[in-house]
């Protein structure tokens, strides 16, 4: 998952590791009220503005999803890579140029 978030985070490539630290706080505890961004900033020495960027960055690739104030692992950004596994495949098999 570190290759991908430094794939996801190419312009900042130290917020990788927070981004991470968030995903498996996430998944440890299946969900992250909103309200503990100051704490996880604290836990990961890292400013408001640098977690409003990885939430920014995590949010977009489908990574995560917010319902009712809390941020949730989401399957998005599977689904999205098994679509492009698909067309890559169609295509090399098929010779389709879309």
């Amino acid at each position: 998952m570190k290759a991908v978030l430094k794939c996801i985070f190419w312009r900042k490539p130290e917020l990788s590791e927070p981004a991470l630290e968030f995903l498996e706080f996430i998944k440890e505890k299946k969900g992250v009220d909103d309200s503990l961004w100051e704490t996880f900033c604290q836990d990961t020495s890292i400013t408001r503005g640098q977690y409003d960027s990885i939430i920014k960055k995590l949010r977009g690739s489908g990574l995560i999803y917010k319902r009712d104030s809390t941020w949730m692992l989401s399957d998005d950004f599977m689904e999205f890579l098994q679509t492009v596994l698909q067309i890559a495949e169609h295509w090399k098999i098929e010779g389709e140029y879309q």
